[in-house]
């Protein structure tokens, strides 16, 4: 089976893949290239001539044959980006499996599943985005192609891995694709709104239409998607006790822009291939992100959008820049500028103090991060936390957990967004890089804020469950034991959690 890849590139872009910065794109795609390697010996790549020079010319990849055809592609596929991935697959005349460049395939699958007609990652269910295209489709195209009725649920297929023997049916993909664009391309220009996310739905929803339309049927290696929740496949925690590994990964959409997961691709890299990172190293001394500006962040407006835009700031530089960022943003103040009596004269006393000391706390813990991280720490630590997912529920009886006081940080209300837990507590958490370039922060989800709470000592599975249950109603107390030990491998990884 042939394994390829596919990437292309406008001239002189700047962009970075998604990723945090263009560092971690290289690391990525390098992981991504090495594991495909690994598993299948060689590996195609199809590119246009930007695309071979940054991962041929510039990392290093050695791929087995090169096929530059993407330098020809039209203004239709410059359009519509997804196109030169399908019509990577449509130029195939043989048995092939296409990996993103952000898929990560620590260990194949059985036999079975890569000899199956066509397969792909896992199938996507109720995504809104799809249901909204299928619409579109049919409220402005009175002639649309009478396959789209095989698929009235809207269901797709995720193709961070896509492939299979009956090769025919993604050149016939491709061919539908191209049509209904260039037929209808006046329509969807003219409703730009209702087919912004029509790329996503000719490459994935599109092609589980023909294959219903043409009775072939897929197999997928993961299970089911439900409303974009990919947890299955940006599960770094889930080691398999046989090798050792995650498995199989997909770091997609917006994940890439998440530090701790960089972080881990990084270790992957580090461990298996280190030459490689420090040849990237070598080649990215100290690339940052391009932006400075955070103007964005201080207009209330926008409050709601901090954790979405770039998950509140990207640099450590400018976090320290702006000590006081949620209270210029809420309350219009500078707490340098305030005596103590003034703060406590304000309308939101309470509210306000609280603020100033979650952002004191958070500038303290920030320099404590910048002062102790190096990349020698962060593999060290990670691979204490790779050596803690490979353990079993019943080897973990002895162990005890507690808090880390110097990564803690809470508030008495949310300032990140406007979620509402039922905690008394909100925690935060405070991510850096290995070259100490790229800082977010993030909210702990509300399992994770309740079992941080409940963390008052050093306290085993057993005893974390018998508080969980006293603290909250529950019918299933082994559920509730799972899922501790699932929330306790994501609180290690941060290291808000140690282990004795």
């Amino acid at each position: 089976m042939n394994a390829i890849q596919s990437f292309w590139i406008t001239e002189g872009s700047a962009a970075n893949g998604g990723w945090v910065n263009k560092r971690f794109e290289c690391i990525g795609w390098s992981l991504s290239y090495f594991l495909l390697k690994k598993n299948f010996g060689a590996v195609q790549l199809y590119c246009n001539s930007e695309g071979r020079q940054f991962l041929v010319d510039v990392l290093g990849l050695d791929y087995a044959v090169i096929h530059n055809n993407l330098d020809e592609i039209d203004d239709l596929t410059k359009k519509w980006w997804s196109l030169a991935k399908m019509h990577t697959y449509a130029t195939q005349d043989a048995p092939f499996v296409h990996a993103d460049g952000d898929v990560f395939w620590f260990d194949l699958p059985d036999k079975d599943f890569l000899e199956s007609d066509v397969f792909a990652q896992s199938i996507e269910m109720d995504e809104p985005l799809y249901r909204y295209a299928l619409a579109s489709i049919k409220k402005h195209i009175p002639d649309y192609p009478d396959y789209l009725n095989f698929n009235k649920a809207a269901l797709a297929v995720n193709v961070g891995i896509v492939g299979g023997k009956k090769y025919e049916l993604f050149k016939e993909h491709y061919t539908e694709a191209v049509n209904f664009l260039k037929n209808n391309q006046e329509i969807i220009d003219n409703n730009p709104d209702d087919f912004k996310l029509l790329y996503i739905f000719v490459e994935q929803c599109l092609l589980l239409c023909l294959a219903n339309y043409n009775q072939i049927k897929f197999k997928f290696l993961k299970k089911p998607v439900f409303r974009t929740n990919f947890d299955d496949v940006i599960n770094f925690n889930r080691i398999s006790p046989v090798t050792k590994t995650p498995g199989y990964l997909h770091i997609l959409g917006s994940h890439r822009f998440r530090i701790h997961h960089c972080n881990l691709i990084e270790f992957w890299l580090h461990r298996f291939w280190p030459e490689q990172l420090e040849k990237i190293n070598a080649l990215c001394p100290a690339i940052e992100n391009t932006a400075e500006d955070i103007s964005i962040f201080l207009n209330p407006e926008f409050e709601k959008l901090l954790p979405h835009a770039r998950w509140i700031i990207d640099k450590p530089s400018v976090a320290l820049r702006y000590p006081f960022m949620r209270t210029t943003i809420l309350f219009g103040i500078d707490p340098n500028e305030w005596s103590s009596e003034q703060l406590s004269n304000h309308p939101e006393s309470e509210r306000l103090i609280d603020c100033i000391t979650f952002e004191k706390s958070r500038i303290h813990v920030l320099n404590d991060l910048l002062a102790e991280t190096s990349d020698a720490l962060m593999y060290q630590h990670l691979e204490s936390h790779l050596e803690f997912c490979a353990k079993t529920y019943e080897e973990m009886a002895n162990l005890k957990f507690q808090l880390n006081p110097s990564k803690i940080l809470t508030s008495t209300y949310n300032w990140y967004n406007d979620l509402g837990y039922t905690t008394q507590k909100y925690w935060h958490n405070l991510i850096i890089d290995s070259q100490k370039i790229c800082f977010q922060e993030f909210l702990l989800s509300e399992t994770e804020c309740r079992l941080m709470e409940l963390m008052n000592e050093s306290m085993s599975i057993e005893d974390l469950s018998e508080a969980w249950s006293s603290s909250y109603a529950t019918d299933n107390n082994q559920r509730i034991k799972t899922q501790i030990h699932e929330t306790l491998k994501e609180l290690i990884a941060h290291q808000l959690v140690t282990v004795s």
